[in-house]
């Protein structure tokens, strides 16, 4: 879950899923980094469960790139591998004044080459 309070780039994020939640941050001077969110039970497991949050600003001229699994590892892709692409794509192409649109293609276009048959989605939220 993300909650965005969008003029002040303000984030909180936990999750509720047995995986690990990363979001990738790319910057338009083309660096980005990968945020590892709390995490907690499976959704609906534990009644009373509790879901560590974490609150964090989106900078200026930084997106917020959210992708499946099938996005960033495959058989032939390992995890850090494929969030290192995704990432250097992601801020390659704000670097290069794509819209979010456009990232996201050439994001997807990578995912589909690495021949993966898993499903895959990306979404980027922007913080111009």
């Amino acid at each position: 879950m993300l909650h965005a309070a969008h003029r002040l780039g303000q984030r909180t994020g936990h999750r509720r899923q047995c995986r690990p939640c990363l979001l990738l941050c790319a910057r338009d001077d083309g660096s980005h980094d990968v945020r590892r969110l709390p995490g907690g039970p499976l959704l609906g497991v534990l009644p009373d469960a509790d879901y560590p949050q974490e609150a964090f600003t989106l900078e200026k001229d930084t997106a917020l790139v959210m992708v499946t699994d099938g996005v960033v590892e495959g058989p032939d892709l390992p995890l850090d591998a494929g969030l290192e692409q995704t990432g250097t794509l992601a801020a390659q192409a704000l670097h290069d004044g794509l819209s979010p649109e456009e990232t996201a293609g050439r994001i997807l276009d990578a995912a589909i080459a690495s021949n993966n048959s898993d499903d895959v989605a990306v979404l980027i939220v922007r913080r111009a």
